[in-house]
C-alpha cells in the first residue's frame, strides 16, 4: 500500500493485520483525516507453511505405507545374543 492517503495526502498508518482467515489482510488509517482502507496481500505465511507441512506429512505417510515391514529382532536378551552367532558369515 502507498504511504500517502488518497483523500488528503496524509500518512497512512498500519492499524491492524489479520491473518486468522489464512489471508494476509492489512487495514490502514490516515493520521490526518481518519480515512481507512484495507488490502489483501495474499495467502498468509503461516498458511503456506502449514499446507507445506501437511503435504510433506501426507507424502511421508504414503511412502511408509508402501514399504514392506521390517522383521523384528528377537525379544529376549539371550535370543539377541545367540542371534549374533547364528548368522552366516561371508567369506
Amino acid at each position: 500500500m502507498n504511504d500517502d492517503c488518497p483523500k488528503c495526502g496524509g500518512y497512512m498508518k498500519l492499524e491492524e493485520k489479520d491473518t486468522s482467515s489464512g489471508r494476509d489482510i492489512r487495514e490502514y488509517k490516515c493520521t490526518k483525516c481518519g480515512y481507512s482502507d484495507w488490502e489483501d496481500r495474499g495467502t498468509a505465511m503461516w498458511k503456506l507453511l502449514s499446507d507445506a507441512r501437511e503435504e510433506a506429512e501426507a507424502k511421508q505417510a504414503s511412502s511408509t505405507a508402501n514399504t514392506p515391514a521390517v522383521s523384528e529382532a528377537p525379544a529376549s536378551k539371550w535370543k539377541r545374543f545367540f542371534a549374533i552367532f547364528s548368522r552366516t558369515r561371508k567369506k
